[in-house]
């Protein structure tokens, strides 16, 4: 079909993605989509810890998972400060700074062509 970038957004909330799954995902070329909004009290039923977030991550490889708010909007926090405390709350997971970087930065610049392949 020619694509050749795709994300899978909400793997473990709406699409309830086993770990398995993920990972066959990520083997054809997707990347997983963790957003920060998933991890927040107010979302509901399917909220996950960051814990099980980084945990999936790990799982996953950072070279296939991208990181977001999902915030912005009028019941959300701010979306900066809503990416900063994700991205403490990762590093406080045992994530490094250079898989926050891979996961923040580089794969969402790859995905939109602002980085070669």
């Amino acid at each position: 079909m020619g694509v050749k970038r795709i994300i899978v957004t909400h793997p473990m909330q709406g699409l309830n993605m086993s770990i398995e799954q993920q990972k066959q995902a990520a083997s054809l070329g997707a990347f997983l989509e963790y957003c920060y909004v998933g991890t927040l009290e107010f979302s509901g039923a399917s909220r996950k810890s960051l814990a099980v977030y980084a945990q999936a991550m790990r799982a996953i490889g950072p070279a296939h998972v991208i990181v977001s708010s999902d915030l912005g909007n009028a019941v959300n926090p701010v979306h900066t400060a809503g990416m900063r405390s994700y991205i403490e709350g990762l590093l406080k997971e045992g994530m490094t700074q250079a898989d926050i970087d891979l996961m923040a930065r580089k794969n969402p610049a790859y995905l939109l062509g602002l980085q070669n392949e």
